[in-house]
């Protein structure tokens, strides 16, 4: 199924950091009513004692209150801390780049292990954030999880008028050249957005940040039915219904309703042949797409799409997380 999107020449060359570690893990999905645990590699260049810096350049020997509060909710859940192979500054230098030659910063969302720490970029380097990001900072704010220091001299850019239709996703052409579509992507938390990069005149890599955290969320579905040689091994009662599903309550979505509804503009796009998915915490992803330095922009070519398809249905798969459906 294709998507409806007005044709261009302009395209944008896309480059993936994997800053994270499979040893991270968080609860994010269920599975049959029941949590299943995910090992989620994290892009972005934070630690667990990262956060808790925050806090302590105010008030030495304790962080704020917000962050202690974040953390121990998620370790609550499963959550064993943020491992850290190489943060974004070591990978943009290894690339021969600087802090001062990044124009521009965009958060996905204002969540701690997708931020990093702003404060390594200049204060010429803009910041854009979604509509409605919770932009609070300590210490001004004692219940606020981000750090006032760090945006504070900046310009902040919150975008908020989304007036195109691209997928079913309001949507922004930010450079007005159809090079970059930036998707109101809401549900997860507020300010969640997507970004439509095309990267050939007729190809895109969808970054889908946190709309969902595992490729078992998106697919199978009806515009995406699974293959029968998988069906044994995983347990879904039908080809063409995923196998994992967005908690209710306390989870990873604060808004159940909408993050469905933005799951399904997921699955539209993701089953158009001319669009990869990437999400943030992706583990099928490394070892398959290119890092950076190098781009992504050929992946169509390569059959990147189709190697990570069914990548997680794989039982040697870091992202399987199925049991064995018994023969008897």
């Amino acid at each position: 199924m294709a998507i409806t999107i007005p044709p261009s020449d302009a395209t944008i060359s896309v480059k993936a950091c994997n800053t994270g570690s499979t040893e991270t893990g968080l609860p994010a999905a269920q599975r049959n009513l029941q949590r299943t645990d995910l090992r989620l590699p994290p892009r972005a260049p934070l630690r667990e004692e990262n956060a808790l810096r925050l806090g302590a350049e105010e008030k030495p020997g304790e962080s704020f209150s917000a962050v202690q509060g974040l953390i121990k909710s998620w370790k609550d859940h499963g959550f064993r801390g943020l491992v850290l192979k190489k943060d974004i500054i070591e990978h943009l230098e290894s690339g021969g780049l600087k802090p001062s030659d990044i124009d521009t910063v965009f958060w996905s969302h204002t969540h701690l292990d997708h931020i990093g720490d702003l404060s390594l970029f200049p204060a010429t380097t803009e910041l854009v954030v979604g509509p409605g990001s919770d932009m609070r900072g300590y210490p001004s704010h004692a219940d606020a999880v981000l750090v006032e220091a760090e945006f504070k001299d900046r310009k902040v850019t919150e975008l908020k008028d989304f007036p195109l239709n691209i997928g079913g996703y309001d949507a922004l052409d930010y450079f007005s050249d159809g090079s970059l579509y930036i998707l109101d992507s809401p549900g997860h938390c507020l300010g969640h957005m997507s970004a439509l990069v095309r990267v050939t005149p007729t190809t895109y890599v969808l970054l889908g940040g946190d709309s969902c955290h595992h490729p078992g969320h998106i697919r199978p579905n009806a515009l995406c039915v699974c293959p029968g040689h998988h069906l044994p091994l995983v347990p879904i009662a039908k080809p063409d219904e995923p196998p994992l599903t967005l908690p209710k309550g306390d989870s990873a979505y604060r808004d159940w309703d909408v993050s469905s509804q933005t799951l399904g503009k997921l699955q539209g796009l993701d089953a158009d042949p001319n669009v990869l998915v990437l999400l943030a915490h992706d583990s099928t992803l490394p070892g398959v797409i290119d890092e950076f330095p190098k781009d992504v922009n050929e992946w169509q070519r390569l059959g990147w799409k189709e190697k990570l398809k069914w990548a997680f249905f794989d039982k040697d798969n870091v992202a399987y997380r199925f049991e064995a459906r018994s023969n008897a």
